[in-house]
């Protein structure tokens, strides 16, 4: 009588455990992005108004802070009609 060989996975629970791997990756992946959009509107949100307690909010990236020449200038900003 042959037995079974020892170690090692047939096809069969190969294919099972590929496919749960992608069952739970298809779920992960839609509420994945849906958090990085909510992180990412939150630092928007906490950005678009200034502090109402007078101190300064700290900034993700020390280089760039609130009134430096990097900030955005409207593009009729300093133009003259001719």
């Amino acid at each position: 009588m042959r037995g079974r060989a020892p170690g090692g996975l047939s096809l069969l629970e190969m294919m099972l455990v590929v496919t749960l791997i992608l069952i739970v990756a298809s779920i992960a992946t839609p509420i994945y992005r849906t958090v990085m959009v909510r992180a990412r509107e939150a630092v928007l949100r906490d950005h678009l108004y200034p502090s109402t307690d007078g101190r300064a909010r700290p900034s993700l990236s020390p280089s760039r802070k609130r009134g430096s020449t990097h900030t955005w200038i409207p593009a009729s900003a300093g133009m003259t009609d001719h």
